[in-house]
Formats: C-alpha cells, sequence, structure tokens
C-alpha cells in the first residue's frame, strides 16, 4: 500500500510490465478497456486500497500474495469493489486452493461469506 492510503493501481500489459493508468503501451495504443477488481483494507471499501487491472485478453494472476510485492495485502482484505466486465477469483490460500469465488459482484463485508483477512491468491480476467 501507498502512505498515506492512497490507491496503488497496477495494471498488466500482457508481457510481464506494468504501466500507469490510462498510459500508453509500449506498442503505441491506448487501452481503454479493461478490468478492474479493488482490495479494500477495511469493509465498506474503506480503508487502505489497491488496484487490480486486466486488459481485454490477458488476466492478472497472483498465487500467493505472501510471495510477492504485494505481500502486505495477504489476509488483509475486508471489502471487493469488482467493476464492470470483471470476473474476479479469489481464494483462501495460495495456487487458488482452499475456498475460493469466482464473482463479478462486489462485497462490502467479507464477513458475510467467511473471507474476511482470508485472501492470499487472486485472478482477474475480463469479460465482454
Amino acid at each position: 500500500p501507498m502512505p498515506g492510503g492512497a490507491t496503488q493501481t497496477v495494471i498488466d500489459n500482457g508481457n510481464g510490465t506494468q504501466i500507469a493508468n490510462n498510459e500508453t503501451h509500449s506498442n503505441g495504443k491506448r487501452y481503454v478497456n479493461f478490468a478492474r477488481a479493488t482490495l479494500y483494507s477495511d469493509i465498506n471499501f474503506g480503508g487502505l486500497s489497491n488496484a487490480f487491472i486486466a486488459f481485454l485478453g490477458t488476466d492478472v494472476q497472483v498465487n500467493d500474495l505472501a510471495l510477492t510485492g504485494y505481500a502486505d495485502w495477504n489476509d488483509i482484505t475486508s471489502s471487493i469493489k469488482v467493476e464492470a466486465q470483471t470476473q474476479f477469483r479469489f481464494c483462501e490460500h495460495r495456487n487458488f486452493s482452499g475456498i475460493c469465488y469466482w464473482t463479478t459482484t462486489s462485497f462490502l463485508d467479507l464477513r458475510d461469506i467467511g473471507m474476511n483477512d482470508k485472501i492470499t491468491s487472486l485472478r482477474i480476467s475480463y469479460i465482454n
């Protein structure tokens, strides 16, 4: 997470590198069709946030938040905002094991489904 609770946005441009939101890709294209799921440290979309974004035709997959640059997000998510045209998979344990959910809707309070502070792996996909 960024200092002061600012939102950190991660965009996978399909070749393993990241670009900031709404920048032009190295292939000269400007992407407007993308999927976004934002994790929040508190219920009701509160606290720190971290947005994961996937462009049309790509997925963003994190097999184990604890072993990546997102280690601070392992087991702290309390709500999830899922944008239009986004399919979001999240699981309790690394490598998509344990309890898992596929969703196209947001969750204001992950306690409602027994997943508060339990997300370790995730995948975001763009859907038409």
